[in-house]
């Protein structure tokens, strides 16, 4: 049993921290695969609706807080996102 729960320790902690390394990654607008994982959480949020500009008060809609999603990853870093997929 003790075997068992300090691996399962351990789990928790590789989890933890990879977590928390993906937070710690600022969304980069300049960054292709960020700008493609934000692209396709629009394109699976509003499947028939084509998204006019990468600035966009359609982001609105969604429940982003302005215009350019980016501002919204701030706290939360690419994890933001990465849960959002």
């Amino acid at each position: 049993n003790l075997q068992i729960s300090l691996l399962q320790i351990s789990g928790y902690k590789k989890l933890y921290l990879a977590v928390e390394n993906l937070r710690k990654v600022p969304y980069d607008s300049e960054n292709e695969e960020h700008e493609e994982q934000l692209i396709e959480l629009w394109n699976l949020l509003m499947p028939h609706q084509s998204l006019r500009a990468r600035i966009s008060k359609q982001w609105c809609d969604i429940g982003f807080q302005g215009e350019d999603p980016k501002t919204d990853f701030r706290g939360m870093g690419l994890l933001g996102l990465v849960n959002l997929l």
